[in-house]
């Protein structure tokens, strides 16, 4: 079922938000053969993608956090204050503008940690 037809909002406001690593990892190719590729991404998961559809993760093979010392070294890179997670164009100008809203504000999140992008209503 479609979100509009369910809520019935005749608009709604799009507010996106990086949740991606920041800085992002080193991308770097570990093996390849004829028909796969196994790949560092940029969020430090190790995937295999097939050669002739490389946008798509048929397999996930190995996460960068494993242990206590992984999560404290990549946690840095999901800093939630970090400005740069903001639409180069936010200000506080616009920030109080959709506080204002009274219409539903749609929350866009750019993946992280291999996950796809998402969505939520707030």
């Amino acid at each position: 079922m479609n979100v509009t037809d369910f809520f019935g909002p005749d608009r709604w406001k799009l507010v996106q938000i990086d949740a991606e690593s920041i800085p992002i990892c080193v991308q770097q190719t570990i093996s390849e053969d004829e028909r796969d590729r196994i790949k560092i991404g940029e969020d430090g998961v190790v995937v295999k993608v097939l050669k002739a559809r490389p946008n798509i993760i048929y397999s996930g093979l190995e996460c960068p956090v494993k242990n206590q010392i992984d999560f404290e070294r990549i946690k840095k890179r999901y800093e939630p204050t970090d400005l740069r997670r903001c639409s180069k164009t936010q200000s506080d100008e616009l920030l109080d503008y959709y506080r204002e809203l009274d219409i539903p504000s749609d929350c866009g999140l750019l993946p992280s940690l291999g996950r796809r992008r998402t969505t939520g209503w707030v």
